[in-house]
């Protein structure tokens, strides 16, 4: 129903609300404005620092405050004056990571790949991972009316929990199937040999977690048969696999759409598989330091 000529009940977002302390009312909405419109000029999501980089952080650390990083908008806040209130507001960004990336091991082999980025060719890559989905997937947010409790039923006791095992090259999602429970051995190995092996083509590197149930000697006998190559990520490294990103996204609405039914969700799984085009998953590959672009001018150039 159309709202326009109406006054429009109001609504209570999600968003940290500012409170302006009285002396800077006046600001009003040319501070939200300037909130909204400033971003800083790296990429605050990454932890990989790119040399472009480097001044607009360090101009961003006070010796003074015990050379702390406080991002640009929480700096506007404190020049005016700005109270925040909420969770996480007004206190320094912080960005957490797997403790174990730091064990020295760990970083040898981190360091090892990043160097190695580069002489993979993107459009070979065959990325392997899995995802959990159930049938009480919802969304932790949403919107109400003011004053008002949002409340929303979901399945507490009754839940069925199912396993996504999927694949991703730069065209997008290959491989896709879904498992009745968790993953283990034998399913994977039975997954390789009638879901990817078809799948695989002469030269593509198959890259995968480093699990148990990937380190099956036969699941590489069935991979190198294929023409491919199989190769583990480095532990703990998240940040070099792409198709956690497109995992991320088919989830983000899953959990939106909040199907109930077990036959429904894998319909839906199946739907959404597909939505994953070209350019989306050459995005994830750049985002993870596999450079498509770079890869394409090799291809082009003399041999």
């Amino acid at each position: 129903m159309s709202v326009r000529g109406e006054q429009a009940p109001q609504i209570m977002g999600t968003a940290t609300c500012l409170h302006h302390d009285h002396a800077h009312r006046k600001l009003g909405n040319v501070v939200d404005q300037r909130l909204a419109l400033h971003r800083p000029a790296y990429d605050d999501s990454s932890r990989r620092i790119h040399a472009h980089h480097t001044a607009g952080i360090l101009a961003q650390i006070n010796a003074k405050d015990h050379n702390r990083h406080r991002s640009a908008p929480f700096l506007f806040k404190q020049q005016h004056h700005i109270r925040c209130r909420g969770k996480g507001a007004g206190h320094p960004i912080k960005t957490g990571h797997a403790i174990e990336q730091d064990r020295p091991d760990n970083l040898k082999q981190r360091r090892e790949w990043f160097d190695g980025q580069l002489d993979l060719e993107p459009e070979r890559l065959v990325f392997i991972d899995e995802t959990w989905t159930a049938t009480n997937m919802t969304r932790s947010y949403g919107r109400c009316p003011k004053g008002e409790r949002l409340r929303m039923g979901f399945p507490h006791g009754h839940r069925k929990t199912t396993t996504l095992v999927a694949g991703l090259r730069m065209a997008g999602m290959v491989a896709p199937v879904v498992l009745d429970g968790p993953i283990n051995g034998d399913w994977f190995e039975a997954y390789v040999t009638e879901v990817l092996v078809p799948e695989l083509r002469p030269g593509d590197v198959v890259i995968m977690h480093n699990l148990s149930s990937h380190k099956r000697a036969s699941v590489q006998e069935k991979i190198e048969a294929a023409g491919a190559t199989r190769r583990f990520l480095p532990p703990c490294s998240p940040a070099f696999n792409p198709i956690g990103k497109a995992f991320s996204r088919l989830k983000a609405m899953l959990l939106k759409i909040g199907e109930r039914i077990v036959s429904d969700l894998w319909d839906l799984i199946g739907r959404l598989v597909n939505i994953f085009k070209p350019d989306e998953s050459e995005n994830y590959f750049s985002s993870c330091g596999y450079d498509p672009e770079g890869s394409k001018n090799a291809l082009s150039g003399p041999r």
